[in-house]
């Protein structure tokens, strides 16, 4: 099950918080869409209900499997010009859980305003278990969010800078999460930097985040590289194939031979 996957239904077992977020931007689009007033950004309130029927405050649960297919229906909806909403909720948060929520669906949402509040949370964490290391260990790989049908995060170059930083930590965790980070920017350099961590990193953990990342952000040089990658004879094995097979394909798939 990929992370991401897990990660929201843990939300949705807790919180129903991001249900509410989400289910808000619904009820503001289907205002807009009807031809209604605009909803306040404010928090939702419980009084207002869109045309599908459901409240601002509705809570959906993962065991319910119509209410699961509508969340992520929604995630896939968002975009840059609801992360204003999302920072905004990530600021009035009054706890760790809240403010994930809140991260993770405005990444969701992508843009300017998302990188901008990723670099705070990074730069800046409010609580010693927000720090990098914990926030980037959650973020998941770019793959996973394609799994379930999120587009990936495009990072811009300034969090890029802050991700290459990261690679330098004693940390492995760190470096194993910033290699992850940097699977949304796709360049020469980061590929160039993803290989270098890939074939030399001492952690088994962070040369996996960079293969896998290398099939978000490779060339036909990186598949080159990824097929004739030398897989460790240990308890790693099968999990290097698996994230192998799975970078080759999706290379494979955009540069067809």
């Amino acid at each position: 099950e990929p992370a991401w996957e897990n990660f929201f239904k843990q939300f949705l077992k807790k919180s129903g918080i991001a249900a509410g977020h989400l289910l808000h931007v619904r009820c503001v689009r289907d205002d807009r869409k009807y031809g209604g007033k605009n909803y306040p950004k404010g928090p939702p309130t419980g009084k207002k209900k869109s045309p599908t029927g459901r409240k601002e405050t509705d809570t959906l649960s993962p065991e319910d499997s119509g209410a699961w297919f509508e969340m992520m229906a929604l995630l896939r909806e968002l975009g840059p010009e609801e992360a204003s909403f999302f920072v905004q909720r990530y600021r009035q948060a009054r706890d760790k859980q809240d403010r994930d929520a809140a991260l993770f669906l405005c990444m969701s949402c992508g843009g300017p305003e998302a990188n901008a509040l990723l670099i705070d949370a990074l730069r800046n964490p409010i609580t010693p278990e927000e720090g990098p290391e914990q926030l980037l260990s959650n973020l998941g790989r770019a793959d996973q969010w394609e799994a379930i049908g999120v587009r990936p995060f495009v990072v811009n170059d300034t969090l890029a800078s802050v991700a290459w930083e990261f690679l330098n930590s004693a940390d492995a965790k760190l470096r194993a999460g910033a290699a992850d980070l940097l699977g949304g920017h796709p360049s020469v350099e980061t590929a160039g930097r993803l290989r270098q961590l890939a074939g030399s990193d001492p952690d088994p953990d962070v040369r996996m985040s960079a293969i896998s990342s290398l099939g978000m952000v490779g060339d036909q040089t990186t598949l080159a590289y990824l097929r004739a990658y030398p897989v460790p004879d240990d308890d790693t094995r099968s999990q290097f194939e698996s994230t192998l097979q799975s970078a080759i394909r999706r290379l494979e798939k955009k540069y067809p031979s």
